[in-house]
């Protein structure tokens, strides 16, 4: 070959290489960043009918793809979630029901968001499962619950005065104890239609005071009662703002009419059509 036909040949090869780069750097141009998908908003729960309430994968990915959802007015119920009184059965323990759930459910009825709001039979810490509060809540006609739960201790330990208890009169009349009470107020926010947790809010009980030995149950109990009101006014009113915020959120959702899913993941989650998930 020829040192002519040589060049030729080399500048017909870098030709080639060099309109492929450029058709390759303009196809990564051209291609969007984000693609926007209209998604349904989720109309009935996507979990098992089970104590469970397992999602499959696919389920899971149309729930964390779907936009946000509200329907405001609404029925709201509170049900306090107690524990049991025993291993053996689901009966809850109504010793422990809060009077803190009356001032709640007062301080949130009649409010524009919720102009009906009903307090619930107490039921046992996870004894039944999701799908069950569901079914209750259906028997209440409630659009959204409000579960509630105290997570609270109560101690009591000696001080410095306890050594005048030696004398036998000290016990009588001298403050020797100091009675603590420590935990936190919770409410859940939990969507009936869809079965979904939408936000949860807690709030600090804490309280303490010295005494003597006498009737130490008693007080403890009391404490816990002024505690819970006190924190019940300032979880209600947190309760008040995320749920407005939520209510925000999803209008925003609602008013865009779309998602956006990342040309990342665009291959990976199946585009959900037009139609109301089943």
């Amino acid at each position: 070959m020829s040192l002519k036909n040589s060049i030729v040949l080399l500048a017909v090869v870098l030709l080639f290489a060099s309109c492929a780069q450029n058709k390759r750097h303009s196809s990564y141009a051209s291609a969007p960043q984000h693609s926007a998908v209209e998604l349904p908003a989720i109309e009935k729960s996507l979990f098992s009918r089970d104590k469970n309430g397992q999602l499959t994968e696919e389920n899971l990915q149309r729930l964390l793809a779907a936009p946000l959802e509200s329907e405001f007015p609404a029925r709201l119920g509170i049900l306090p979630v107690v524990t049991s009184m025993d291993w053996r059965g689901p009966n809850p323990n109504y010793e422990h029901l809060s009077a803190a759930v009356s001032k709640v459910a007062q301080e949130l009825g009649g409010s524009e968001l919720f102009p009906m709001v009903t307090e619930m039979l107490p039921i046992p810490s996870g004894a039944e499962g999701m799908e069950a509060l569901r079914e209750v809540a259906a028997r209440y006609r409630l659009r959204y619950i409000l579960l509630y739960r105290e997570a609270i201790a109560e101690s009591s330990r000696a001080n410095g005065w306890a050594s005048t208890y030696a004398t036998g009169v000290g016990a009588l009349f001298m403050p020797g104890q100091v009675l603590t009470v420590d935990g936190v107020v919770e409410a859940t926010m939990l969507d009936v239609k869809t079965g979904t947790l939408l936000f949860t809010v807690r709030q600090r009980v804490a309280a303490s005071r010295r005494s003597n030995v006498w009737q130490n149950s008693r007080k403890l109990a009391t404490m816990r009662r002024k505690a819970t009101l006190k924190a019940a006014g300032r979880l209600t009113a947190a309760f008040r703002v995320n749920t407005d915020r939520y209510a925000k959120a999803a209008k925003e959702t609602s008013d865009n009419k779309s998602g956006f899913v990342g040309s990342s993941n665009a291959d990976k989650i199946e585009q959900p059509s037009a139609a109301p998930i089943e």
